[in-house]
């Protein structure tokens, strides 16, 4: 008889289970530097540069340990939302600060080639006034009668006028045919100024157009020019034969 194997023995022939290390899965976590991307690239919002860029370069460094983490780190949506906060910071918060300013030196640069019109105008005024016996020229056609000596019609459009007008300045009418040694005082006598206008019209100070910084260009009967406050428009001199003292620049 064969014998039989007893309690607790192993089958000669029974197969041997041959059992592997057990294999450990880990819990990926959230990269930390994705998270800090994020809250820098928030905070950058206030603090703009000094956050942002920081912010920016941790997102992608995140990125970067994402992808080679063998799915051991997640947060590639924080990572991706800390460059993205922090790029736009970089961007549009600047363009934000600085629009401002860019508007206002457009602005100075309008006001100034007005000013460089005026002084072209005044200028071919007074070489009117040379040929026709130190006279000004009529109001009712003092354009026409100026257009000649400039050849330019676009010297009689202020930049900033779009209005569509021929022209944007007018003519102190007061000053229409009188001759130049009838003027107190040239330096500080209005002669063309900045209007809401028409070719060959002319006026006084109801007719002035605000349009630099709330103030006016004013070329004067000696040919300067100067930047006048909207409210000062009225104090300005209007009547040639009034003897009055040259226009300080600091005062307008």
């Amino acid at each position: 008889m064969d014998e039989q194997p007893g309690r607790g023995e192993t089958p000669l022939n029974a197969p041997t289970i041959v059992r592997g290390p057990e294999q450990s899965y880990s819990v990926p976590r959230t990269s930390g530097l994705a998270i800090a991307s994020l809250v820098l690239g928030v905070v950058g919002i206030v603090f703009t540069f000094l956050t942002a860029l920081p912010g920016l370069v941790l997102g992608i460094v995140a990125l970067c340990q994402i992808k080679g983490s063998r799915r051991q780190l997640t947060g590639t949506g924080l990572a991706i939302g800390g460059i993205v906060a922090s790029a736009l910071t970089m961007t549009i918060i600047p363009a934000a600060i600085l629009l401002p300013v860019f508007v206002q030196a457009r602005e100075k640069a309008r006001e100034v080639g007005c000013q460089s019109n005026l002084k072209e105008i005044g200028t071919a005024t007074l070489m009117y006034t040379q040929d026709y016996d130190e006279h000004f020229p009529p109001a009712a056609k003092w354009s026409s009668e100026v257009y000649p000596y400039i050849m330019s019609y676009n010297v009689f459009k202020c930049p900033d006028d779009d209005s569509g007008s021929r022209s944007s300045y007018a003519f102190n009418s007061a000053l229409g045919g009188l001759s130049l040694k009838k003027v107190g005082s040239p330096a500080s006598t209005v002669g063309t100024f900045d209007a809401h206008s028409q070719w060959d019209l002319a006026g006084s100070a109801d007719l002035m157009a605000f349009r630099h910084n709330r103030g006016a260009n004013v070329g004067f009967s000696d040919g300067h020019v100067q930047w006048t406050r909207g409210d000062n428009a009225a104090y300005l001199g209007w009547n040639p034969r009034q003897i009055r003292p040259a226009q300080n620049p600091s005062g307008l």
